[in-house]
């Protein structure tokens, strides 16, 4: 079975919460994680963040964070305490890892282990932080799959509409790129395009939305709408 390290910090201080993040089980994986103050932050360089999911697995509570920028932050303080898996929709992919929430009082110590065990009383120098083996318990998440993309789109221009399906992604990358280049021109700033990802299970998910595109470009300086 496959282990990994973890930490046990004993702790001075009483905390809402605290959290840690375990290992991806996905494959693919090209997202930028971090957790700072239990503030779970989430970018990509390349696509946008759709929506994350945490689902507890004890309570089978699922929160979702609906989002259409390239980058995310989850206040963690604000969740029930345990075990979560997070599911985070980018591309039309699904990005999978693990993360543990757990509450903490004054003297007690984090245990990062699947919410099997508490945080328990500091029986050690408090100034020490201990290294322990523990087993990755292993987690089962039906991954979704794209059967192909549809497109609504419109050229402001010619007061033209299209409606069209591809199946490759080299080309809806390729419709992306151009309207993002499009937003930017004066004959193209009000053309819109919409990528649906349609799955094997007929459900479908917006990927791509000029009109979110617009509104997050609008919060950003001027020097960091060239870098998009």
């Amino acid at each position: 079975m496959k282990k990994v390290f973890m930490f046990i910090v004993l702790c001075t201080m009483g905390l809402n919460a605290q959290s840690k993040l375990l290992p991806n089980i996905h494959a693919s994986l090209n997202l930028g994680t971090t957790l700072v103050d239990n503030t779970l932050g989430l970018s990509d360089s390349k696509y946008v963040i759709n929506k994350v999911l945490l689902y507890n697995k004890e309570t089978t509570e699922q929160t979702v964070f609906e989002n259409q920028a390239k980058n995310i932050d989850i206040d963690l303080d604000r969740l029930k305490t345990g075990a979560y898996t997070a599911m985070v929709y980018i591309n039309g992919d699904v990005k999978v890892f693990n993360i543990d929430i757990v509450g903490l009082g004054l003297n007690e110590t984090y245990d990062s282990s699947y919410a099997a065990e508490r945080a328990k009383p500091a029986k050690r120098d408090l100034s020490i932080a201990k290294t322990i083996e523990a087993v990755e318990a292993p987690v089962e998440v039906v991954e979704k799959k794209i059967k192909f993309y549809r497109i609504v789109s419109t050229v402001s221009y010619t007061y033209s509409l299209s409606r069209f399906n591809v199946f490759s992604e080299e080309r809806k990358d390729t419709l992306i790129r151009k309207n993002t280049l499009d937003l930017a021109t004066s004959t193209g700033k009000k053309n819109t395009l919409v990528v649906y990802a349609v799955y094997l299970d007929k459900s479908e998910e917006v990927i791509y939305d000029t009109k979110a595109v617009k509104k997050f470009n609008e919060t950003l300086p001027v020097n960091e709408l060239s870098a998009l």
